[in-house]
């Protein structure tokens, strides 16, 4: 058994003359003794062995120590202590010491002195009835309080839920959407009421309220055009159709105040096309899409400034209304599905370079919306249209080798759904289906907050 010399000082009021002979005055008073073979621990009032006190000496903080009798000491206030859960000294690898070993009710400290028992501290307290804890371990870092992430404020598990905002934008299917990082909104052009009717309105939504902008220029009113953010200052706008069958081939850019038509030689017209920012790489990436004549299935991309065709030898097959979203822990474009007749369930990565990635077949849906979740990690995938052409209202996620279902609180089943990423972090997603006008987060507002990469 490891024998360390700790001694509580004795106070010189109570034995006197006694044995002054054979110890040493202590404190600032020297109104306290300890045996003259041991010396002083001012900070902690103890007696200690002399060579727990020079064992420290130049040393910092929880430095590694050793002394005749202690093999796995750390420097405690300039001392050489064990670490001894239920001394009442917080030592080296404890939180907290509150003199036992137990957790009572009113125990602040837990029996192993690693936990100060509150949630948030980013310690699972059983005992406490906690089910997670996703905060710092580091007491003196902000506690983690947040919900919504896996982890509530109480720290208690959740499930994955889908929320409705008010009010809503009205009804509308075919809407361009993007986030703008410059000013921290969801942004959406176009749409209609349904397949026969367009308009040319902007929105924005700020993670409280929909604002709508009136720009004296914008695009012409359409359905099913595609709009990404390039950086943090210019959304781009492209393609779409009209109601009486015109299939748009224009860019337009948006500034925040203003939209502007662009005379750049882009790709050929379509709508229903996939058109996903890569800030890696710093372009905007578009494949595929309803040309009016056919199904394509090319890969653009954007710089900035202009258009550049990129040819593969491998690249996913004809399609449309496929899904699309960045993922940042993987560092490629993510596309889903879509279809060219049959509804497809692969699915593919781009960084570049086309690779099909299918190893578990993705949801059977067309038009649904797709996202990266940055507290789980993975991509979400939800709603679209089912082979009947029924909305949907599954949940589901891709880790980066396999699709699997979550037990979501459920949305309105929907299709032609638009999930947007605030840079990266679980953002408002935004629902456009048709015949349905709210909006659902998972995440609470403001709900564009986000740290773009």
């Amino acid at each position: 058994m490891l024998q360390v010399l700790v001694v509580a000082m004795v106070s010189v009021g109570v034995l006197g003359g006694c044995v002054e002979g054979n110890a040493v005055r202590c404190g600032e008073a020297h109104d306290t003794l300890c045996p003259r073979d041991t010396a002083c621990d001012e900070a902690h009032h103890l007696c200690v062995a002399p060579d727990q006190l020079a064992s420290c000496v130049g040393l910092d903080a929880n430095a590694p120590c050793m002394t005749t009798t202690i093999t796995d000491g750390h420097c405690t206030d300039g001392v050489c202590l064990p670490s001894i859960c239920g001394d009442l000294i917080v030592e080296f690898g404890e939180v907290c010491d509150d003199g036992n070993t137990s957790e009572g009710k009113g125990d602040t400290c837990a029996a192993d002195c690693r936990s100060d028992r509150a949630c948030g501290n980013g310690v699972v307290d059983l005992s406490m009835g906690e089910q997670c804890d996703d905060g710092e371990a580091d007491p003196t870092i902000t506690l983690d309080r947040r919900d919504h992430d896996g982890c509530s404020s109480t720290c208690q598990l959740e499930q994955p839920r889908w929320f409705r905002h008010t009010p809503e934008p009205g009804v509308r299917v075919g809407a361009a959407s993007a986030y703008d990082p410059a000013h921290d909104r969801l942004l959406i052009f176009g749409g209609g009421p349904d397949f026969s009717a367009t308009t040319a309105d902007t929105l924005a939504w700020n993670g409280i309220d929909w604002v709508t902008l009136a720009p004296t220029i914008h695009p012409t009113p359409r359905q099913f055009a595609r709009a990404a953010s390039h950086g943090t200052n210019q959304i781009v706008l492209f393609g779409g159709r009209s109601t009486n069958g015109i299939t748009f081939g224009d860019t337009w850019t948006w500034d925040g105040t203003t939209w502007t038509a662009t005379d750049v030689v882009g790709p050929p017209a379509r709508s229903a096309h996939v058109m996903v920012y890569d800030p890696r790489r710093k372009v905007i990436v578009v494949f595929g899409g309803n040309s009016g004549n056919g199904i394509l299935d090319d890969t653009w991309e954007w710089d900035g400034v202009a258009w550049t065709e990129v040819i593969t030898a491998v690249h996913p097959s004809k399609r449309e209304l496929a899904a699309a979203t960045y993922d940042p822990v993987r560092q490629k474009i993510v596309l889903v599905g879509g279809r060219e007749g049959p509804t497809l369930t692969d699915t593919w990565t781009y960084d570049g370079t086309w690779e099909d990635v299918t190893t578990t077949p993705a949801p059977l849906v067309v038009g649904a919306g797709l996202a990266f979740d940055d507290v789980g990690q993975r991509v979400l995938l939800f709603g679209g249209f089912d082979t009947s052409d029924l909305g949907t209202s599954g949940t589901w996620a891709w880790s980066g080798t396999a699709w699997t279902a979550l037990a979501a609180t459920a949305a309105t089943p929907r299709g032609h759904v638009v999930l947007v990423a605030s840079c990266c972090s679980v953002a408002p997603q935004r629902s456009m289906p048709g015949l349905r006008s709210e909006i659902r987060a998972c995440s609470p507002p403001p709900a564009m907050r986000g740290n773009c990469r």
